[in-house]
């Protein structure tokens, strides 16, 4: 279906969002994962500095010791941190399923043996007429000049209507945008939050980390990049010319 519902200009203003919006929950879950990564990170590097001042005041231990006590304790709320971004990791999951879910172009109502017979003459045209005319049939679907050959295309396999994948992907993605760029938008958004986490979790690591004198990268989130965020971002990338050209006009 069409984006009807009012969109926000952010994903993390859940209060703009009715409780039918389809990013409600999206967001509401990204809303509290942040929340949850601030207080963790905020609570372990303040205890931590806290700590490591205590101990750097004690007369009585050695230099090895006392960067030995701070890395322990150091380490023990990493792991924290490290537990609460699997709720961050959850956001471009839900991001992903989310984006696979939208449809570029509404299927045919059951039933409709009208409307389904239009869509398969117009398949069969596109598919038996001059290469040249079927050039810029597509050429017109693909900028958004010809809806009704658009989805008959999109409603068949590629091979039906004689377009070629190219076509077929070009089609598609300017559909989906067309139909659903707020909601894209805000689904790029989640992964960009997701990402700017794991950063600033590693900054207060590092922070912690310098503590008991190590150096950058010895608490670490490691690579947390997973393959339903990398899916994600390939799809928005392969959609990134037609929500740029959506935003200009």
């Amino acid at each position: 279906m069409n984006d009807t519902t009012h969109n926000p200009e952010s994903l993390l203003d859940v209060a703009a969002m009715p409780g039918d919006h389809p990013l409600k929950q999206l967001s509401t879950t990204t809303v509290s994962a942040l929340y949850d990564l601030d207080t963790v990170s905020e609570k372990a590097e303040r205890i931590t500095t806290d700590f490591a001042a205590k101990v750097k005041a004690d007369r009585d231990l050695t230099q090895a010791a006392k960067a030995r006590k701070i890395a322990e304790l150091a380490s023990q709320h990493a792991e924290a941190i490290q537990a609460v971004l699997t709720a961050v990791d959850n956001v471009p999951k839900a991001a992903l399923a989310h984006m696979n879910r939208l449809q570029a172009v509404d299927p045919l109502p059951k039933g409709d043996a009208d409307a389904r017979a239009a869509d398969e003459e117009r398949r069969a045209a596109l598919r038996t007429m001059p290469d040249k005319d079927r050039s810029r049939l597509l050429a017109e679907a693909r900028a958004g000049k010809n809806p009704s050959v658009a989805a008959a295309v999109l409603r068949g396999d590629s091979w039906l209507s004689g377009a070629s994948p190219e076509d077929f992907a070009a089609i598609h993605a300017r559909a989906l945008v067309h139909r659903h760029r707020d909601t894209l938008m805000l689904l790029s958004e989640a992964k960009t939050h997701a990402v700017r986490a794991r950063i600033d979790a590693q900054k207060t690591l590092d922070r912690m980390a310098s503590l008991a004198g190590a150096s950058k990268g010895a608490l670490t989130v490691a690579n947390r990049e997973l393959p339903a965020e990398r899916m994600l971002t390939d799809k928005l990338m392969a959609l990134r010319p037609y929500l740029e050209a959506s935003a200009n006009g």
